[in-house]
């Protein structure tokens, strides 16, 4: 490492594979085929001034010496990797990036900024987002509630992320942010299950739910010429009807006579159709559901082997 006036210009080196850790001469030449060209901004050095935390832990950041960091991202136009050894970016907990997060999962913010249309939502120093008007409350309000404050915190769930773009979408939704169950994934769907999404679309076709990440239900246009049938942006409790597995579509109803809640079905829940296992163990009960030119959907509804 080297420290300059703007920061450190270092070498990023992964940690070598154990398999060679008898073999020193080809550590060496697999350390060097993988260093990568890196820097750390000085204002991610440490949570400190540089002469403060210098005159206190004195300077790490000196040549040939190796600190612990964090990627932050990319700079395509130095070529080059940008990191941060800032003590509270390496902790555990700290989101640095949007792919970080899953659809569905509950986090915490900040209000930044309140608008007409909506508040800006702060989730960590490297993540900002946008949560609208329809999607602060079950029932979308003219303007934002008055208890919704700068600076006050904001529970929400992540509705979908777009890497690509560096974006989350987020609701703030009481009925959602509360609720014990997210569909996340169509494997996880059955037949008459209970779900809550919100209503995304309303044509002459019927209204499109929405879920979490890509996941939508169309509800039969009938139902929601109902009096009690919800409205563009409101809440919406389902009962999924019908699954297609191999064209990824739900269908949904208003009407939850039958229904059960995902807790309740077998297999309904997130817990029972993901198998937690270590690559190379065997498992029972798979069954294909879905084929395409990139492999095969299958839903495991077994045990471990």
């Amino acid at each position: 490492a080297s420290l300059g006036g703007y920061g450190v210009e270092c070498f990023c080196v992964p940690n070598a594979d154990k398999a060679d850790a008898n073999d020193s001469a080809k550590k060496k030449r697999n350390a060097a085929a993988s260093q990568v060209v890196s820097f750390i901004p000085a204002s991610k050095l440490s949570d400190k001034s540089i002469e403060e935390d210098s005159k206190k832990n004195g300077n790490k950041f000196v040549p040939g010496a190796q600190v612990t960091c964090r990627v932050l991202g990319y700079n395509y136009l130095e070529n080059c990797l940008v990191l941060s050894a800032r003590p509270f970016d390496l902790k555990a907990d700290m989101l640095v990036s949007v792919a970080e997060l899953s659809p569905g999962q509950i986090v915490d913010g900040t209000i930044a900024k309140i608008l007409e249309d909506g508040v800006q939502v702060r989730l960590s120093e490297y993540i900002t987002s946008f949560i609208p008007l329809r999607h602060l409350t079950d029932v979308p309000m003219a303007s934002v509630p008055n208890k919704m404050k700068v600076d006050s915190n904001i529970r929400c769930r992540v509705l979908r992320i777009l890497p690509e773009k560096h974006q989350v979408s987020l609701t703030a939704k009481k009925t959602l942010v509360k609720s014990g169950f997210a569909l996340t994934n169509i494997a996880q769907a059955r037949p008459n299950m209970i779900l809550q999404g919100f209503v995304g679309t309303v044509k002459d076709f019927g209204a499109i739910v929405h879920f979490y990440g890509d996941l939508r239900a169309l509800v039969p246009p009938e139902e929601m010429k109902a009096e009690e049938a919800p409205t563009f942006g409101m809440v919406a409790t389902v009962k999924l009807t019908r699954v297609d597995f191999k064209r990824g579509r739900l269908t949904a109803s208003l009407d939850l006579t039958n229904g059960q809640v995902p807790a309740a079905g077998a297999g309904s829940n997130a817990e029972s159709v993901l198998i937690q296992g270590e690559p190379g163990q065997t498992v029972t009960g798979v069954h294909a559901i879905a084929c395409s030119e990139h492999g095969v959907m299958v839903l495991v509804t077994g045990n471990k082997g």
